[in-house]
């Protein structure tokens, strides 16, 4: 399966230059691009860690929407609802992220994380982005959430 990076820091993820993805790393344009994606998931990092979400609101569409399902209920938030989770909740200090695939076409991307020890549960996520004004934001969020049920990944579980 190879090697897993789990990241614990917004500097972690910064330094980390792997790419896991099935786009082509060959412009200088796309290198920014994945550069930008990573940068929102460093925030969206930050934003669950100290319980803020205004570290990460201006990189969420106004009308995104995240849907999943939480202890066996389907969920389905807006941005301001997923908001004030963030804010209303005690910070995930313990959390830790993987970023699994980062894939960009033209204007279109999908970032995909896993999202380890969220208050004791493994989610991941999937983002649909959208470049707006040479900026990406997110357009909506998928997520699945590891309740119950082993996930192999290596030797981290």
């Amino acid at each position: 399966m190879g090697s897993h990076n789990l990241f614990t820091s917004v500097k972690e993820i910064k330094a980390s230059m792997e790419y896991k993805n099935s786009s082509p790393i060959g412009s200088e344009h796309l290198k920014e691009d994945f550069a930008q994606i990573r940068q929102i998931a460093a925030r969206y990092l930050s934003a669950a860690q100290l319980g803020n979400s205004k570290l990460v609101q201006a990189d969420f569409m106004f009308d995104a929407r995240i849907r999943g399902y939480l202890h066996g209920a389907f969920v389905d938030l807006s941005a301001k609802e997923f908001f004030n989770f963030l804010d209303e909740n005690e910070p995930a200090t313990l959390l830790a992220v993987e970023i699994e695939a980062i894939d960009v076409i033209g204007t279109a991307a999908s970032l995909r994380i896993d999202c380890r020890n969220w208050h004791g549960i493994h989610y991941t996520d999937f983002f649909i982005l959208v470049k707006i004004d040479n900026d990406w934001q997110i357009a909506g969020k998928v997520f699945d959430a590891h309740e119950n049920r082993e996930i192999l990944l290596g030797n981290d579980i």
